[in-house]
Parts: C-alpha cells; structure tokens; sequence
C-alpha cells in the first residue's frame, strides 16, 4: 500500500492549482484583464450609437370644417378663434394649426404634468363657448388623428423656423440660406421644406397674339419645359385665356420673357415669350396655412444618408 503524502493532499493535485493558483500570479492576471478591457472598447466604438427615442408629450386635436371656404378665411374666422381659446385652458404648453380649403386641424400638447382626462373636458367646455363666435354650421370636435402636414415626416431631425416674419419671407430664408447650408453638411441625404408661401412663376397666354403667331399652348409649353428642365411646372388652364404655373426656386423673369419661341426664317425676328404673354413672378396660392403658436411656420425634415453616424450628423447641424 503507498503511503500517504506528507502535504496531507490527494496524489496527482499539484500545489496552487486551480483560482488560488492564478491568485498566485498576479501580473498573468492583470494582463488578462487589460486584453479583455481594450478588446470590449474596440467592439463598443464599432457598435453604432444612437439616440434614444424622445419621449412625447400628449396631444389633444381639434378639428373644425367649413365646406367651400378658401385657407385665408379658414384661419382668419375659424383657427385663429379656436387658437385663443384653448390657450387660456391651463396646462396648454404648445399649439400648432393648420388651415386648408374648408378645413381647420388644431393639435395642443399639455405641459408635463398635465391630465389628459379633466384637461380634455376644459377644451370641450372652451369649444362649446364658441358657437356664437364661429360661421354658422361650424362645430369644431376632438380629433382622433393627426394631418400627415403636422406630423414629424420619415427624416432623423425636424427643424422649424418661427417668426414675425411674412410665410414667403420665411420660405425664401429656408429655401435660399438654410437649407443649401445643411445639404452641404457631411452625412445629409435631402432637406425637405414645407410651409410658408412658395413663389410662382406665372405665364399667361394671350390667345388673339398666339393666333396672330400660329402657336399653340403646347408648343409653348414644351420650349418652356426645355428651357427649364431642372424646374416642375404645373398645370394649364384651357379657356379665353391659357395659363401655365412654375415653382422654380429662382428665376430671372427678364430672361425668360426674351425666351424665343419661334422664327419663320432665318433673316426674319423671332417670336418671343413676350410677345404673346404675361410673365410674372409673386406668390403662389397658398393652399393650406401652418402656424405655430399663432405664428406662422416653415419646416425642413432631414434625411440623413444610410450608414452615416446620427450623432455625428445631429452635431454637424447644431454646430
């Protein structure tokens, strides 16, 4: 029978094996550890850091409906009194509207803290007082849904630019200064601006002087769509008189009214878009009418490009 050690330890277990061993081994250890640490900063700077989502504060829509009237009215006899009144329900932190043809939409967001349940009840109570105040036939309700010109659109940031300022002036500063300047930033895919007042391009056909030439409203069309390919252009009204709406973000009238439409010969002068039409440029119909506590607004939604870094981009706008 072979006898026992004398450490008291079962045979073939060497000394200091196991955890107490590594113990034993201090430095081992600690280059371990290091190697695991640098490995973990390295896989956490390829993971890509985003924001987390923004809570959202709750929101209340009023809608109003009043068949048949143009934006301007909508707001002036119909949003604008709705707007007053609920800012004097306590508890109302913002207030955005929009007016369209026959159609006024109101969307409140509480202040924090706020009950959505008796602060809902002093709205209706507010919307009941102006049945006296409003057109006849016209009961604003409480919306269940939101207009798609009021929601946040598709892009990682929303910008709005709120002012004193008239909507083609805020239009014309987004269009022209602030978003050539945020296109041009690393990482940005498109910026989309919305609101405001557009300018208009308008061509107005005089059909005796067209006749006179022997021309037709298509032809003029296409040597227009030619001669400004990198611009839309609306639609034409056929009648006594033949009108073509543009939305170029800037044109020289001047240039275009010497557009040459036509020549009969080569010694003969041309026909120009003077000669048969009216050429200005002023504001387009407005359509439909944003305004943000009860000035107007214009928004650019920012799309940034796929696999650019949010924060990065985020912090190449603020900057």
């Amino acid at each position: 029978m072979t006898p026992p050690s004398s450490s008291g330890q079962p045979e073939g277990r060497r000394p200091g094996a196991g955890w107490t061993g590594w113990l034993g081994r201090p430095v081992a250890v600690l280059s371990w550890a290091t190697a695991l640490l640098l490995a973990g900063l390295w896989v956490g700077g390829k993971v890509p850091v985003e924001w987390v989502p923004r809570v959202e504060l709750p929101e209340v829509g009023v809608t109003a409906v009043w068949p048949g009237a143009p934006p301007r009215q909508v707001e002036q006899y119909v949003t604008a009194p709705i707007e007053r009144a609920v800012q004097r329900v306590p508890g109302t932190a913002h207030v955005e509207s929009l007016s369209e043809e026959g159609r006024a939409t109101i969307i409140l967001q509480l202040a924090r803290e706020t009950a959505p349940g008796p602060y809902t009840v002093q709205v209706r109570e507010e919307l009941a007082r102006l049945r006296s105040v409003l057109p006849d036939r016209v009961r604003p309700q409480l919306a269940r849904t939101v207009p798609e010109q009021l929601r946040d659109q598709q892009g990682f940031m929303t910008l709005q630019l709120v002012g004193p300022l008239a909507p083609e002036a805020l239009r014309r500063m987004a269009e022209e200064d602030v978003a050539p300047r945020l296109r041009s930033l690393p990482g940005m895919a498109e910026v989309r601006v919305e609101g405001g007042r557009q300018r208009e391009l308008r061509v107005v056909l005089d059909p005796a002087r067209m006749a006179a030439y022997g021309l037709a409203p298509a032809e003029v069309a296409g040597t227009l769509a030619g001669a400004m390919a990198a611009h839309s252009y609306g639609s034409r009204h056929t009648g006594t008189r033949a009108m073509l709406l543009f939305t170029p973000p800037l044109t020289d009238v001047a240039a275009l009214r010497q557009l040459v439409l036509a020549q009969a010969a080569p010694d003969a002068p041309p026909v120009r878009l003077a000669d048969v039409a009216e050429v200005t440029l002023g504001p387009a119909p407005r359509r439909s009418i944003s305004r943000v506590d009860g000035q107007p607004v214009v928004t650019l939604t920012l799309d940034r490009k796929p696999g650019s870094h949010l924060l990065t981009v985020a912090g190449a706008v603020h900057a």
